[in-house]
């Protein structure tokens, strides 16, 4: 079972998540799949027609898919699982009731959605504390764990792609992590009882998450 679990993380956590150069931004929003939502994208908050839609169905089987096959070549946000009934959208900003959001991760493209009781906009912070279960090494951060939030502090280990860390508090510019017990997905030999780490740097997210358990 465990090995199992590091492998179903490993697979998400590289799939569709953020790309390392993208800004941070605003936060996130979390799209209820269930009620099949159907998602107007606009070229700018003047507009009052769509230049893009993302529909969710259900298909013959029963599972949800994006009714517009040909949408998957320019919709790629910040998770998009349907499996696991998971579509995340990275805002970069709000303005009224408006969200300038990423539609693409990986060119960085941008367009507007309207605001909508049936998502809220999510700060990173509580994103990550609430709604997030495994965190991991990302590609190209050699992150030091420290013993406190303190760049000064006593570092004891770099995070490893071994590492499956669980959120435990933030502070100022720092997480405080520990190994994640609860999933069983670390594989490090060197477990995390209590470090921080820096989430973010030069408005840049620093480490890759999972929303499966």
């Amino acid at each position: 079972m465990r090995i199992i679990q590091v492998i179903i993380f490993i697979f998400l956590s590289g799939c569709l998540c953020a790309q390392p150069n993208l800004p941070l931004g605003a936060g996130v929003i979390k799209i209820d799949i269930g009620k099949k939502p159907v998602l107007n994208f606009y070229s700018d908050s003047s507009q009052t027609l769509p230049v893009k839609t993302i529909e969710i169905v259900s298909n013959s089987n029963g599972d949800f898919v994006v009714k517009d096959e040909a949408a998957n070549a320019w919709f790629k946000p910040e998770q998009l699982f349907l499996n696991y009934d998971l579509l995340v959208i990275r805002v970069e900003s709000a303005s009224g009731n408006w969200l300038k959001v990423f539609v693409d991760n990986y060119s960085g493209k941008m367009l507007w959605m309207r605001s909508s009781p049936d998502f809220r906009l999510s700060v990173w912070k509580k994103f990550l504390k609430e709604q997030v279960f495994s965190i991991q090494k990302r590609d190209g951060y050699d992150l030091d764990i420290r013993l406190k939030p303190s760049a000064s502090a006593t570092r004891f280990k770099k995070i490893e792609d071994e590492d499956c860390l669980q959120v435990m508090s933030f502070k100022d510019g720092w997480m405080q992590v520990k190994t994640n017990t609860e999933l069983e997905c670390s594989e490090s030999r060197k477990p995390v009882k209590s470090g921080w780490i820096q989430w973010s740097v030069n408005n840049r997210l620093t480490i890759d998450y999972s929303m499966i358990y």
